[in-house]
């Protein structure tokens, strides 16, 4: 059963997402597939919406640099996305 549908583990599984910035799924809902995820805000703090990017397992996790990658070019778009979204005023300010 995907880690964060499991109560005990919920808690500590957003604080990790959170600690890291995006979100993962190795093969829990979808077999044979992964996924990283990262939220879109609106306002510093306020997330309004979530960007992933999917691809088969064997090849999102097949090397850390890879999946290095593939993370910071997420982070990119996402923060791209969450400027575009922010009101003028604030502009430069941190988006997670």
């Amino acid at each position: 059963m995907p880690k964060v549908r499991q109560a005990k583990s919920r808690g500590a599984e957003y604080q990790r997402i959170r600690a890291r910035g995006y979100s993962t799924d190795a093969k829990e809902s979808n077999l044979g597939g992964s996924c990283f995820g990262m939220a879109i805000f609106s306002a510093p703090g306020k997330v309004d919406a979530a960007i992933c990017l999917s691809m088969p397992t064997s090849r999102m996790l097949a090397d850390e640099a890879r999946q290095q990658r593939i993370v910071q070019a997420l982070r990119d778009a996402a923060d791209e996305i969450s400027r575009k979204l922010m009101p003028p005023s604030s502009a430069g300010a941190k988006v997670d």
